[in-house]
């Protein structure tokens, strides 16, 4: 015999070969890649001395599996991120490239192309879980074969919450300051009359750490209590966590109610028990109209309760400046 003639194809019936070699040895070890995963048939020939191929062996069978891609345990960051992450792995041996794919956190899937073993996002912005995963691609004559892919790797993403929150007054004006916080594109300003947030006397958005509110606005004068509060703004336009403070608080008020037959007396005072001067007094019950009436300058107000009926009256107070405040009293 002069030669032998081997054959490898993912078809028993040897239709397309996807390796034909020629070889003087009894044995042959290939250059091609094969299939990843992939259940292969081969035969052999032998040719005589005119090269005249003779008959083809029995089919024999094998499965040929390529390297994986592993990643790397530290390239899988447990729990919440807020930085951008390296996606790193083991190399495969003699892979030409590897392909990333990742799937966002809004259903965004993306494949990537890179002849290094860790990859770093441009970009990384929303919340939610991310995940990816890799396989290495080797060459196959002219063109090349993906191996498998590795398991699923995922990743937390989570915005930042600005932090060392702090409000300067200066005379009339306010100043209100924060650390950067990272991955920050921006972060949003808000200012309101109450701790919710329903009642918004500003809004802005800013790339700096820093932000003079114009005072423009009927709420900042004086008469309420005020609050600030900052978000981290990613490069998505995903708003982070809110890191609330208060501006301006609103004093307390004392109230109490001295009974005198029908007549009640309320006395209305603030935090160091001084007399409140002027505050409404809104008095309701069932069977009369609403009564409203304003403290004298020893904080005080009767209220005739001649025609309230058996049950709660209600007193509620308010003066600007102060906490609104509800008192209530049983009528027998």
């Amino acid at each position: 015999m002069r030669r032998y003639r081997i054959q490898v194809d993912e078809d028993p019936s040897f239709s397309d070969p996807i390796d034909d070699v020629v070889t003087d040895s009894t044995s042959m070890t290939s250059g091609a890649t094969y299939p990843a995963d992939s259940h292969l048939y081969w035969r052999v020939r032998a040719d005589d001395e005119n090269l005249i191929g003779l008959t083809w062996s029995d089919a024999g069978e094998f499965n040929r599996s390529l390297p994986a891609a592993s990643p790397k345990p530290d390239s899988d960051p447990s729990g919440l991120t807020e930085i951008i992450p390296t996606l790193a792995w083991h190399a495969a041996e003699r892979a030409v490239f590897y392909e990333v794919h990742v799937e966002q956190v809004d259903g965004t899937k993306r494949s990537f192309k890179t002849w290094s073993t860790a990859l770093t996002p441009i970009a990384f912005y929303g919340t939610g879980v991310w995940k990816w995963r890799v396989r290495a691609h080797f060459r196959s004559g002219i063109t090349d074969v993906g191996g498998p892919w590795s398991e699923w790797q995922y990743i937390t993403r989570h915005i930042a919450t600005p932090s060392g929150i702090h409000t300067l007054k200066q005379g009339r004006g306010i100043a209100l300051s924060w650390a950067p916080a990272p991955m920050a594109k921006q972060y949003r300003v808000e200012i309101a009359t109450d701790n919710s947030f329903s009642a918004l006397i500003e809004r802005a958005t800013t790339a700096n750490t820093s932000y003079a509110p114009k005072m423009t606005s009927p709420g900042y004068d004086g008469a309420k209590p005020l609050y600030w509060r900052v978000a981290t703004v990613d490069e998505g336009n995903n708003l982070g966590g809110w890191a609330t403070t208060a501006i301006r608080n609103a004093k307390a008020m004392r109230v109490k109610l001295s009974k005198r037959g029908r007549t009640v007396v309320v006395r209305v005072k603030d935090g160091k028990k001084r007399a409140v001067k002027g505050a409404l007094v809104r008095v309701t019950a069932r069977g009369m109209t609403t009564v409203r009436k304003r403290t004298g300058g020893r904080g005080t107000v009767k209220v005739a309760l001649r025609k309230a009926k058996r049950g709660t009256v209600l007193f509620h107070v308010e003066k600007r400046g102060y906490a609104p405040k509800d008192v209530k009293l049983r009528m027998r």
